[in-house]
């Protein structure tokens, strides 16, 4: 049996596990430089905010509703996410972090009493040592358990467990196909016009007729439905075969230098993660884009790619090909809203090919450690790289931001005791 665990709206759940008078108002946690909606409470859902609406379309909405409105805390998220799913490794080992807030588990053939028993508990201890409330749905198979979880979310105790012993149709008949894990949009087009509208009436299909449209992902889907499972676990991450850093900015740009000091912060960013992942990168692509929805505005947007002579991971290096990039396709006279970079053929770092001209930049490795070694010591962005972080009068607006409870030292809560008086 496959358990899925998902933590109810959770960006707004953890905002609310810290400051407690979010609990039972509306709430909406908002993207970079505040634009739209990425997390909703149920109460903000039934105002009629819409998952990625844009905020100054519910300007009006918000003010007469009195919905709050908090800006995206990344750092937080992250570090609440890692706590939730270690919690997950002390039901199972078999643990595939599925997404932020997402996790498959896997368990061993019981009785179906004990699933809800193991449900209730993970439920329980989850809320109890972080604050973030998860519903949990059980299936024989990934897909299976993928729409308990969706029916577990509209139930009053937030658990639901599909028994692979009983005929699954009830269940499947409340799923429309183009919510089944893995049918996309263009494929629920093709299976409405086939008369394919459920879950149910897509596991009932011809597995065959499927594999001709939609490939052997469409046959294992169906399969998956019928309770046979083809989709196993993964509890390893796949290589990652990309780094990104795109950010839009708190104002629009209009001069080069600005644009430089953007992309030279992106650059460093992205570089950091590839040494936290111990990775190096072979290939840089830098890009630029004005705001398509300022229709007053004249619209120009390009990117350029360069490689690099050895596959690097270091920052000054990551920076000076970024800003070659941005030499190449930066043009006056426009209104830039985004940018960002893009680092392409990743290889672990242990596996470096160095060039039969150059030696092992010993340095430069040196120099990298010593940065991230402050900046662990010190703070994040104790120390940066010149013309990265000037002015800052790019960087994206978070008005509302809730601070790094978990993360850093000067901002966890604080618990008052009350004086005798």
């Amino acid at each position: 049996m496959y358990a899925l665990v998902d933590c109810n709206n959770f960006y707004v759940s953890c905002e609310r596990a810290f400051n407690p008078k979010l609990a039972g108002k509306p709430c909406v946690v908002m993207s970079n430089n505040d634009g739209c909606a990425v997390s909703r409470s149920n109460e903000a859902k039934q105002l009629g905010i819409k998952m990625g609406q844009a905020m100054f379309l519910v300007k009006d909405l918000i003010k007469k509703h009195g919905i709050i409105c908090c800006s995206s805390n990344y750092t937080l998220y992250g570090d609440m996410s890692q706590r939730v799913m270690s919690i997950y490794e002390r039901f199972t080992p078999n643990v595939e972090v599925y997404s932020i807030d997402e996790a498959f588990l896997k368990f061993r053939s019981l009785p179906i009493s004990r699933f809800y028993e193991i449900a209730e508990r993970i439920k329980e201890t989850v809320v109890q040592w972080t604050g973030i409330p998860v519903s949990v749905g059980f299936g024989a198979t990934k897909s299976l358990a993928k729409i308990a979880n969706k029916l577990a979310k509209k139930s009053s105790t937030g658990i639901e467990v599909i028994d692979p012993d009983h005929d699954n149709s009830p269940y499947l008949e409340k799923i429309p196909v183009e919510d089944v894990w893995g049918v996309g949009r263009q494929h629920s087009k093709w299976l409405w016009g086939n008369g394919i509208f459920s879950a149910r009436q897509l596991r009932d299909a011809d597995e065959k007729y499927i594999r001709d449209k939609m490939t052997v992902v469409g046959q294992r889907i169906v399969l998956e439905l019928r309770g046979t499972p083809c989709i196993p676990l993964e509890l390893q991450p796949p290589d990652k075969k990309s780094v990104c850093y795109a950010r839009s900015f708190g104002k629009l740009l209009e001069t080069c230098d600005e644009m430089r000091e953007a992309i030279s912060h992106y650059a460093s960013e992205a570089a950091f993660k590839l040494r936290k992942e111990g990775l190096i990168a072979e290939n840089i692509s830098v890009f630029i884009e004005t705001n398509p929805f300022r229709e007053q505005d004249r619209q120009y947007q390009r990117s350029a790619c360069l490689e690099f002579p050895i596959p690097t991971n270091a920052s000054n290096t990551l920076v000076a090909y970024a800003l070659r990039g941005l030499e190449r396709i930066f043009k006056a006279g426009y209104k830039y809203k985004k940018s960002g970079v893009l680092l392409t053929g990743l290889v672990p770092q242990e596996f470096q090919q160095q060039n039969i001209f150059m030696s092992a930049n010993d340095k430069e490795t040196q120099l990298m450690t010593a940065l991230d070694a402050v900046n662990k010591k010190h703070g994040r962005h104790a120390l940066n790289l010149a013309g990265g972080s000037i002015s800052e009068g790019w960087k994206p607006k978070f008005l509302a931001k809730s601070r790094k409870w978990t993360t850093q030292w000067d901002e966890i809560p604080v618990a008052y005791a009350h004086s005798p008086e």
